[in-house]
């Protein structure tokens, strides 16, 4: 399976709230990295809002190890199907990952119904990710090369060509250079690499992929 060269997520927590029918929803988006976090932000909420009817939530959390992403809902108390899975379905729409919503209803004493609760939790949801400013976490695939003096121009040239980026260099006889290279661009890199030493240049990979600093404002 391929690795992607960056995921979706959101920058800052964010709230948004509606009346439907008397009833008060408010939607909370945080921004999460385990499931840990994501259970402590539901907690908060919980003991914050502890006389709301319900605290129903989903989240998408990545595995920065596999890569494979944990996706959790729960419906707290309403009808099976009408709250957590909504708030699900528009985050996996919207391709969001690190991200939990919790929709906290206040009931307003007139039900809504099963379509009504689908829409009513799928509405709020969408609307306060609207307002959260969806950002690009870039992926790198790391590892290190060693070079010689007299290469290190080709080298870094080589590196802004193919947008790697090359970390802090240890000197020696030679010059080990840590490198973060983005998924769709290390084997061709490592190609042009090994040909524009003539094979005396490889990278020895460490198998991890890592997010670095996110870039790129997707909407505000």
């Amino acid at each position: 399976m391929s690795v992607p060269d960056y995921y979706l997520t959101c920058k800052d927590p964010v709230v948004f709230e509606q009346k439907i029918t008397g009833s008060r929803f408010s939607g909370y988006l945080f921004p999460v990295t385990s499931v840990n976090q994501a259970e402590f932000q539901l907690n908060q909420l919980r003991k914050k809002f502890y006389d709301a009817t319900h605290h129903c939530y989903a989240w998408r959390i990545r595995n920065e190890q596999t890569g494979n992403i944990d996706s959790r809902f729960n419906d707290d108390g309403e009808p099976s199907g009408t709250a957590g899975k909504p708030i699900l379905q528009v985050l996996e729409g919207d391709h969001l990952e690190n991200v939990m919503v919790v929709v906290v209803r206040y009931f307003g004493g007139t039900k809504l119904g099963t379509g009504g609760l689908v829409k009513a939790y799928s509405s709020t949801t969408k609307s306060t990710v609207e307002k959260a400013e969806v950002i690009q976490h870039f992926l790198y695939r790391n590892g290190i090369t060693v070079i010689s003096y007299d290469f290190v121009s080709s080298f870094l040239n080589l590196c802004h060509r193919f947008q790697v980026l090359p970390g802090n260099p240890v000197y020696g006889d030679q010059i080990d250079y840590p490198l973060a290279v983005l998924p769709s661009k290390a084997e061709p890199f490592l190609f042009a690499l090994t040909e524009l030493s003539n094979g005396k240049v490889t990278i020895v990979w460490n198998d991890s992929i890592e997010p670095q600093n996110p870039t790129g404002d997707i909407h505000g």
